[in-house]
């Protein structure tokens, strides 16, 4: 009897190592549970959990020295944020757990304490005050300094809660948190800016580099992820080109699955070739200020002619042959924050010419004219552009014909940077045509605070903004903001003409649902797939 008991211990004693020993084998990171393929046996499809994804010129892993932008969005795969960005932008925790703000300029982020680094170090506060030293140093040769340079001051409360302090109010400073977090544990300031730990950077995301070579690298799912079982992809492998050119000759030669570009004709280099694409907005952003201390501009419905003179359809085919995308607020980008049901001013020269009429403008010799307090009048504007861009100018001049198609009088003034801030700075303008790149944060205040660059004031806007810097209601949000927008329609500051566009292109065989935005090209990645006929 005692015999058969040890037999039977010893027997499930050594399933029990047997079991551990598989357990250990499916959750190691370099040791993937599923098999790269499978059969539908059905309707003899393949599944594939591997993806392949083009990188042009990849300059540097670490994400706090990469400048290409690939390596910007295949880094959220690989580090997480403290926040992150939904698909309409609103601001979501990732190892931040909870945040809250203080005062003016002073901010508490308490962070999550079940997380590890893909090296089975433990993420802590250390690392949040490692990267934000390291880009304040970097300074502005890393993209992510100016999310950072206006901290003054960061003090540990304790392992896991960080007090941050401003340099000054700034609405919405939670949305400056978005950079990818590094480990301090496994970087030292020695090795961090030429190391070979660049090569393979470990992050807490989804997927941690496997393999590192010239022509590619490897990413693998990371099992240390708490979800990891709810991803469906193994491995991501980044195939690495020298040009656009041979990024394009490797997806139609189906070396890749996937690749993003800026480039507006991109559907004329991929003729005879079957694939899926999808275009969304990206951060340029292109504006016209008007100068409300202008003696012309200072009379709304000069402003409202002017809007209504121009017709941003005809704009964007004559300039960006209808690539990109017409803007009619600051942040109807995508912004959760946008009413898109709010009425706008629809083109129309009619009603350009009468707002003039009803309100005392004649047209005569060629001039709009109007005496105000006997005082001679005449709409004669100049346009500020900045010359270094082509298209811009090009912009500008298609602006001139517009508005000179109604009668006003426009001249184009072609500066070099150097004149155009000069003339920004000394307010020396009537209209400027603006390009820049628009912020993932809803503040409003850059076009309605103090400053503003079209010297407009309105007290009710003023108000409004100081309201929703304590608003944390979406809903709420949306509503101020439309009404600002109204106020915007009414009295035309500013004229939002367009946003530039970039496409992701993927081929047929790529599976998911794919819906990209600027900040993250990867939503819903973890359900993506491969299929294909054998």
């Amino acid at each position: 009897m005692n015999g058969v008991s040890l037999k039977t211990i010893f027997l499930i004693l050594i399933m029990i190592v047997v079991l551990i020993a598989i357990y250990n084998k499916i959750t190691s990171n370099d040791n993937i549970s599923v098999a790269d393929e499978y059969v539908v046996t059905e309707d003899n499809v393949l599944i594939s959990n591997d993806i392949r994804i083009g990188i042009i010129e990849l300059d540097n892993m670490n994400p706090l020295l990469s400048n290409n932008k690939n390596v910007q969005d295949i880094s959220r795969l690989i580090f997480d944020p403290l926040f992150t960005l939904t698909e309409n932008y609103k601001l979501q925790g990732v190892l931040a757990k909870e945040w809250s703000k203080i005062d003016e300029n002073t901010y508490i982020i308490k962070l999550k304490e079940d997380i590890v680094w893909q090296d089975g170090e433990k993420f802590d506060i250390s690392d949040v005050i490692f990267t934000i030293d390291m880009l304040k140093k970097i300074e502005n040769k890393s993209v992510y300094y100016y999310n950072v340079k206006d901290i003054s001051m960061l003090q540990e409360i304790d392992e896991y809660t960080l007090k941050i302090q401003t340099n000054g109010n700034i609405p919405y400073f939670e949305y400056n948190l978005i950079f990818p977090i590094v480990s301090s544990k496994y970087f030292t300031e020695e090795n961090f800016w030429n190391g070979d730990k660049n090569l393979k950077p470990v992050g807490t995301g989804m997927f941690y580099i496997s393999e590192v070579n010239n022509a590619n690298i490897i990413l693998k799912k990371n099992f240390k992820k708490f979800d990891a079982k709810s991803i469906k992809i193994e491995t991501i492998t980044l195939n690495l080109y020298d040009s656009l050119a041979s990024t394009i000759n490797a997806f139609k030669d189906e070396k890749i699955d996937i690749f993003t570009t800026s480039n507006t004709n991109i559907e004329e280099y991929l003729t005879k070739t079957s694939y899926n694409k999808s275009e969304y907005i990206n951060r340029d952003y292109t504006y016209l200020a008007l100068n409300c201390k202008d003696n012309i501009l200072a009379n709304k419905e000069v402003r409202q002619a002017i809007n209504s003179a121009l017709n941003k359809e005809e704009l964007l085919k004559n300039v960006y042959n209808d690539k990109y995308r017409i803007s009619h607020f600051p942040i109807d980008y995508g912004s959760f924050a946008y009413d898109i049901n709010n009425s706008i001013m629809a083109y129309d020269t009619n009603v350009a010419k009468r707002l003039l009429v009803e309100n005392g403008w004649k047209y005569s010799s060629n001039k709009w004219r109007k005496t105000v307090n006997y005082r001679y009048l005449s709409i004669e504007l100049n346009l500020l552009v900045n010359k270094k861009d082509s298209n811009l100018v090009k912009v500008a001049k298609n602006i001139k014909d517009q508005l000179e198609a109604i009668g006003l009088r426009i001249k184009i003034i072609e500066a070099t940077d150097k004149e155009y801030n000069r003339y920004l700075k000394n307010n020396n303008y009537d209209i400027v045509l603006v390009n820049s790149s628009y912020g993932y944060s809803p503040s409003l205040t850059k076009y309605f605070g103090e400053n503003n660059i079209a010297n407009y004031k309105n007290e009710e806007i003023i108000n409004i903004l100081n309201e929703v810097e304590n608003i944390t209601d979406d809903n709420e949000l949306k509503q101020k903001y439309s009404r600002i927008m109204e106020i915007n329609n009414e009295d035309v500051p500013y004229i939002s003409l367009y946003y530039n566009t970039n496409t992701l292109i993927y081929s047929n065989n790529l599976k998911g649902t794919i819906k990209p935005n600027s900040y993250n090209l990867f939503y819903g990645i973890e359900n993506w797939y491969r299929q294909y006929k054998k």
